[in-house]
């Protein structure tokens, strides 16, 4: 499963480090908010469970010696650490995609291919580039109200009398 970690660091990066960390690590993105003396560094992390993607990812950013003497200066110290299934982006705009749809709705990536096509009150998707679609989460929370999710398995056989 796809998991993002963010440490969340009092005091602030240069701008060369954060560059050098970047660019020497894959799936990192550092936001740095020199006004607060704050910054945030997120990995995309791919675990089976958060605690292990929480656990990996704390190892992951602290390997980076450019984070290493940033932490035994105390330039920066870390105060939080976060994982969620949610990158940055869907908790900045609320987009989703169908692994995320899949998820809220409890059904399959097909299943969802097959509401959309089927059912014309599944809401249409805020952005569309080729067969990527990506819909506002609030919009499929709405749907899932309304839409009653059917039992597992085959429908029974109606019984004569």
């Amino acid at each position: 499963m796809d998991f993002y970690v963010t440490l969340e660091c009092a005091g602030t990066l240069t701008d060369d480090q954060a560059l050098n960390i970047v660019d020497n690590s894959t799936g990192v993105n550092i936001n740095t908010d020199h006004n607060n003396h704050t910054t945030e560094i997120t990995a995309h992390i791919e675990a089976d469970t958060i605690t292990e993607a929480t656990t990996d990812g704390l190892a992951y950013l602290t390997a980076s010696p450019t984070l290493q003497a940033a932490l035994i200066n105390n330039t920066v110290t870390i105060e939080q650490i976060t994982a969620s299934r949610r990158s940055p982006a869907e908790k900045a705009t609320g987009l989703i995609d169908t692994g995320r749809i899949a998820e809220l709705l409890g059904v399959s990536k097909s299943q969802v291919r097959h509401l959309r096509n089927e059912r014309p009150d599944f809401p249409p998707a805020k952005v569309k580039i080729g067969e990527l679609g990506l819909w506002l989460e609030a919009d499929i929370a709405e749907f899932k109200t309304r839409w009653g999710k059917p039992g597992r398995g085959r429908p029974r056989k109606a019984v004569s009398s």
